[in-house]
Formats: structure tokens, sequence, C-alpha cells
């Protein structure tokens, strides 16, 4: 449970802003040293360094160095960390990928950027740099996860719930694996939601424009603090929180500087939406794509009942949920649970906590959250094996290997 500080500064709110919105209002006070790494922490991290090696050697086992580095977008994320845009028509890198540089408006700036940051730390090492990237990126999102719970007094035991975050949703244990983008993602996420509670409302800027520069979706995490905002009857804080939106226009104009168009990312993602639910009513009706409709299911039963939870305990993080319940609604695209994982994570995690914190299951949870990592391990080694690149082309990605241009038929990603 939340410190008796922070506890206490709720219990001065009136009635209503406890119980029509919860989670809604500002904390007068921080627990004491309330951003301190302290004993719980190291033991998350402890938990999340042995599934982090375990994937690591799995990765190796397969046959790759770079298995976890050359995993899906890694190779692009670090191209364009390695170039930031700058990236030619002719020449070696044109080759390395079958798409026009336009394609890479695509990887926003935010992940890259880290990758870039940590790269030069160890002297140019891209794949190193990544590797960094993906070990700050899972230790951040684990550590402001659990200060998220705390501040919000949400759940019964935000260290339990950490916890169980290690292990479950799957696929949010592999991407804080791999070279992807959501960790970074959802710990700006979190952190606007942490200083919208506590009213810094200059840090929550800087939060907002972070998820802006990772993700297009970061647009929902401004819209959700400004509705708060709203919400709270604090109109002069809404209209600050506007300012969020400018960083994806900011983006766009500087794509159209390098690129000559500031619509490129529309143009390679304008087959992503569909209308509601188009994979439940059209695409279900071919075997071929029976898996889109069980994996919308699968994926937005338990988040619609989750996110309903989170009205009642949360307020500001029940909008942020209904906004991804919706957006996935409309989505077209094979891994759904990708792309609803930071409103999935806050409903399943924080809605189904009277769950997952009971007496009976709490135990037993411990038991399956291990069984389910293990059935997934199973599932890495050929996630690994299709979803990524081969060694020789990562090696020319990251410069540690030079290249030379051989033509249109040269080798390609």
């Amino acid at each position: 449970m939340i410190d008796e500080d922070c506890e206490s500064s709720s219990s001065n709110q009136k009635w209503y802003q406890r119980k029509i919105f919860p989670g809604l209002y500002k904390i007068d006070s921080l627990p004491e040293n309330f951003w301190k790494f302290d004993i719980h922490d190291w033991e998350l991290l402890k938990t999340l360094a042995k599934i982090e090696v375990v994937i690591y050697i799995l990765s190796l086992l397969t046959g790759s160095f770079f298995g976890v580095l050359a995993y899906w977008d890694g190779p692009m994320f670090v191209y364009v960390a390695r170039t930031f845009y700058n990236i030619p028509r002719e020449g070696p890198d044109s080759h390395l990928f079958k798409r026009p540089p336009e394609y890479f408006t695509c990887h926003f700036p935010g992940y890259p950027i880290i990758i870039r940051i940590f790269s030069t730390i160890v002297f140019n090492r891209y794949w190193l740099g990544l590797l960094l990237s993906i070990i700050f990126g899972a230790v951040l999102v684990t550590y402001l996860f659990r200060r998220l719970l705390i501040v919000y007094d949400c759940v019964q035991d935000p260290n339990f719930t950490t916890y169980i975050s290690l292990y479950f949703p799957l696929r949010f244990v592999l991407y804080k694996a791999v070279g992807a983008c959501e960790p970074l993602y959802m710990s700006y996420c979190f952190l606007a939601f942490i200083f919208f509670k506590t009213d810094q409302i200059f840090f929550l800027l800087l939060s907002l424009w972070g998820a802006c520069l990772t993700r297009i979706e970061g647009l929902s995490i401004v819209g959700t603090i400004g509705l708060s905002y709203l919400l709270r009857l604090d109109i002069p804080r809404a209209l600050f929180t506007g300012l969020g939106f400018l960083a994806t226009p900011g983006l766009f104009y500087f794509y159209s500087l390098k690129f000559g168009t500031y619509t490129s990312y529309f143009e390679f993602n304008d087959h992503l939406l569909n209308p509601f639910y188009y994979s439940l009513r059209v695409k279900a009706t071919d075997y071929f794509f029976v898996l889109d409709p069980h994996t919308l299911l699968t994926v937005s039963a338990p988040m619609l009942a989750g996110t309903l939870v989170l009205y009642v305990t949360a307020v500001p993080m029940a909008i942020f949920s209904t906004v991804y319940l919706l957006f996935i609604s409309f989505l077209n695209h094979e891994d759904i649970m990708r792309y609803s994982m930071p409103g999935y994570v806050l409903a399943v995690l924080i809605g189904f906590d009277s769950m997952i914190t009971s007496p009976v299951l709490r135990l037993r949870l411990k038991i399956v959250a291990k069984f389910l990592l293990v059935v997934q391990f199973y599932s890495y080694i050929g996630q690994m094996n299709i979803n990524r690149a081969n060694d020789l082309h990562f090696k020319k990605i990251c410069d540690i290997i030079h290249h030379v241009y051989e033509g249109p038929n040269s080798e390609v990603f």
C-alpha cells in the first residue's frame, strides 16, 4: 500500500473527488524518498535480470550472437540512430533495405536518440549501444511502473503487481528484451501520469513531448492528460497541456525538410486502419485470417473488462486505456497485442488487481507466471528465427563491417 504521507493528502480531498473521479486530483506531497532506489527495486531488477539473461541465452541457441538485437525493428532503429535520417538514395546504404529513405519516417526519433547516446558512450559500437538501450528501457519501465502504482494508490501491493508485470503480459516481456521503442514510450506515459498527479506541469510537458517523439500514439497521452484536466475543471492547465500536441507536427515538419514531404508516415501506414472491428466482421470469413479475430478477442475482452474497473480506481489511466481499446478496434494488423500494449498493461494489471492480489491466487500466480514464461521462452526461439535480420546484414547496418555497393541486386532486407 501507499505511504501514509501520500494517503493523508488524498484524504483531504472532497468526497466527490475521491469517489466520482478517483485518481484524478493532485496529491499534496509525494511519499518520502519516492524516487529513491530501494530494496524492492533491487529485488525486482534481480528478477528482471534473470529473465533477460535467459532470453539472451535462448537467442544464442538459435545460432545468432545478435538475435535479440536484430529482431523485428531493431536494425531499423539502429540505422536511424546512425544516420539520423540523412539517408542517401544511392550508395552502399541505399540497398541495405528494400525501402525508400522516406520509409524511415515510420521510426520516430525518440528511441534512436537513446541508442545514439549509448552508442556514443561506447565509441560508436552501435550493436552495444542498442544492447544498452534495451537494458535501460527494461529497467526504466519497471522502475516507473512501480512508482505509478504507488502514487495513484490503485493496487493493493505495488511491489507484487510490478513483479507480475515482469512475467505478464508475455508480449510485454518480449519487448523489454529486444530493440523496441515500447518500453521507452510507456516510460514517458508513466512519467506523464505521475507528473499530472503531482502537478509538475513543466516535467509533464517534457514527458508528453518525449512520448510524441517516440511513437505516433503519443498523441493519446496528451489527449488523456488534457481531458483529465478538463474533468478537474482546470482550464488553464488543460490549455497548457495542448502544447504537447506541437511535438508531432514539429516532427513532421522536420521530415518535410529531410525528405521533401510531411505525409510519408501516413503513406506507409494507410493500410493499418479499417472500419470498426473489420477483422471480426470480414476477415474472419477467410480461414487464413482466423488468427486476427481470435487475437482481437483475446486482447479486447480482458482489456474492456479491466478498463471498466479502472474508471472506479484511476480515471486518467481508464481514459488512456479506452483510447487504446478504440484504436485496436479499427486496427488491421497481425500483431494487435503490440499496439494495444500501453493500454492493455494498465487495464489488466490494475483492473484485475483484486484477483491478482487475492490470498487464494497470490501464491499460485507466482507459479503460473513462471510457467507462462517457460511457454513464452519456447515461443521466443521461433520468433528469433523468423522475425530478424541475419547476422551479416545486421553487421552492415551497425557499420561493424563495411560493404561495397554491388548494384540493385545486392543484398537487401
